[in-house]
């Protein structure tokens, strides 16, 4: 199991990039957030599909997986049992809605 760590930024931070037809099993996120007010974090996944029928170039797509706010003050941490169904096909990244390094957050992931 791999383990990244970001502060809060509203410019997205990359927390993992999945290899050609393997999955980003996101197992478990955890956050501490002492900045001065409550912060909203969004994981997504961007990922280009595979040319299919019809659709020859297709387009990079961004898809929210995952978004809570945090408030000031506060540690969260949403477990296996919560995160089950959170899988990313490609480069998984969170943005917050503020830069701080007084919020932390740890992401616990594995490739399938």
């Amino acid at each position: 199991m791999a383990t990244k760590q970001v502060t809060a930024n509203t410019s997205a931070q990359t927390i993992a990039t999945a290899e050609k037809h393997k999955k980003c099993k996101i197992s478990a996120i955890t956050v501490d957030n002492q900045y001065s007010s409550a912060i909203k974090l969004t994981l997504q996944d961007i990922f280009t599909p595979d040319a299919s029928h019809g659709v020859s170039s297709p387009t990079e797509k961004t898809i929210t997986r995952w978004v809570r706010t945090i408030g000031n003050g506060t540690a969260y941490s949403a477990d296996q049992n919560e995160l089950a169904d959170l899988v990313c096909l490609g480069t998984v990244k969170m943005v917050a809605s503020a830069t701080s390094t007084d919020c932390i957050v740890v992401v616990n992931y594995h490739w399938e």
